[in-house]
């Protein structure tokens, strides 16, 4: 296997000995850690989220323990077999050649500077929608976050009652892409612009953060995060392959560090705002027990801190777990077909709102089994599982997660050869997807993912179709 020269490369004099004694058996195995790293990621969080459900209190409650154990483990080792499988077949197509890298191009450039206003203008929008009209407001409900998330549903209502649509929230809707473009390429980039463009960066990070903190939703938070570290993980793994190309042993950078750094203190603060903001719902809406939590008053945490606190840490851990017992739930309904209203709710919203008919969404299984057991569809999750068995069935549902397999291991493969804008964005949404798989069908549930999904396709299409010409 053959090596950038260390003139080309950059590699100091010191390690060019390194280099030709470098095991080309240790660049395979540096290649497979990094080609396969996503989705070992994913299986530890997905498995996580099982194992917390397992031993918390819905779980004795599920009737059909068995058959959701069965189908649970046979999808998510299908998500793993379909990942491995592409990544398998084209582990040879990284033979030594450096990874081109995420340049600061005009292109590059614009877009970032696009996401940038995007953020802006959607914080900006969200806030006046919201009734946000000073500062001191602002901060005021942001410390309240019980009265700010009540405060959302009221606007909802309203909205609802007069029928009152933002144009602006519209547009901003359809041009979703800068929304997932914008943070992943903001990381990619970061060492690569001036220090006025990072302070922009940091100041629609801002905005866009402080308008959900004002509704005391973490959506955008999440969302963010997620983007950010879809981000991160395409500079560290470039790194790491052109490390082991150069022969060069690099176990960590301190890219990775970083990345590990901010995963951890992002996270404990996302979960330390969470623990408050149930808090502080529960005082709000005279909460004072919850289907999905239980009992707390006997629980290590309620003898330790009290049951305040109790209550809000078991409800954090619920958020990403009690979605399996609304799947098991859905597991006991027949299927009936939902007209495309499981894969993509969005979707269906949007025929509903302009073609009228009949309600789709009362056919996916979430919904019919509300009816049937009382496990609210609307309130409740019951993981991504039944809505997409709602088009498919749940015998094709691990069908379905080896093809999610092989294609988040394209696009992640992708995202490391070139530097694709549009892989980069499709990883991130990937990662939505993953990530909200105990809760719902995320991306396609939301018409700001479907619009960037709708997007992305239009865009890979027109790729294809000017290919074509061109080789013509």
């Amino acid at each position: 296997m053959s090596y950038i020269s260390s003139r080309r490369s950059g590699v100091s004099p010191a390690f060019r000995g390194v280099a030709r004694g470098y095991p080309a058996l240790a660049q395979r195995r540096q290649v497979r850690s990094v080609l396969n790293a996503p989705i070992r990621y994913s299986m530890y969080y997905l498995a996580a989220t099982f194992v917390i459900f397992m031993f918390g209190p819905l779980a004795n409650d599920v009737d059909n323990m068995f058959t959701l154990i069965l189908f649970v483990t046979t999808s998510y080792v299908a998500f793993y077999i379909g990942y491995l499988t592409c990544t398998n077949s084209h582990a040879r197509e990284f033979g030594g050649a450096r990874l081109k890298t995420y340049d600061a191009t005009r292109n590059n450039m614009l877009i970032l500077i696009a996401g940038a206003g995007y953020f802006v203008i959607f914080g900006l929008n969200q806030l006046y929608e919201y009734g946000a009209r000073d500062v001191g407001t602002i901060i005021q409900t942001i410390f309240d976050a019980g009265s700010a998330y009540k405060q959302k549903f009221d606007v909802y209502q309203i909205q609802a009652l007069t029928g009152r649509v933002s144009l602006v929230g519209q547009v901003l809707v359809i041009s979703s892409l800068f929304y997932g473009a914008f943070i992943p390429l903001a990381v990619l980039l970061w060492s690569k612009v001036s220090l006025l463009i990072k302070l922009m960066i940091l100041a629609a990070i801002a905005v866009f953060q402080v308008s959900f903190l004002f509704i005391g939703t973490m959506k955008g938070i999440g969302d963010t995060f997620l983007f950010a570290v879809a981000g991160g993980a395409i500079l560290i793994g470039k790194g790491r392959l052109n490390a082991a190309f150069d022969g060069i042993s690099m176990q960590s950078s301190s890219s990775a560090r970083y990345l590990k750094l901010f995963v951890v203190l992002f996270a404990s603060a996302i979960f330390v705002y969470m623990v408050d903001n149930q808090i502080k719902r529960a005082a709000e809406f005279g909460i004072v027990y919850s289907r999905i939590v239980g009992d707390v008053s006997r629980t290590f945490i309620n003898y330790l801190f009290g049951s305040d606190v109790a209550f809000g840490i078991y409800s954090v851990l619920a958020y990403p777990t009690h979605g399996y017992f609304g799947l098991s739930r859905s597991l006991a309904q027949p299927f009936e077909f939902a007209y495309g209203a499981g894969l993509s709710p969005a979707m269906e919203s949007y025929r509903f709102q302009f073609l009228g008919g009949d309600n789709h969404m009362l056919l996916t299984f979430p919904y019919r089994a509300e009816i049937a057991t009382g496990w609210p569809a609307g309130q409740f999750w019951s993981t991504a599982f039944p809505w997409l068995a709602s088009d498919m069935s749940f015998l094709l549902v691990p069908v379905f997660m080896f093809l999610m397999g092989l294609l988040f291991a394209r696009v992640w493969i992708t995202c490391l050869q070139r530097d694709s804008l549009l892989a980069m964005v499709a990883l991130g949404q990937i990662m939505i997807f993953v990530a909200y798989l105990p809760a719902n069908n995320q991306v396609l549930m939301q018409r700001q993912g479907f619009w960037i999904v709708v997007t992305l396709l239009a865009l890979w299409f027109a790729g294809l179709f000017r290919k074509k010409r061109a080789r013509a």
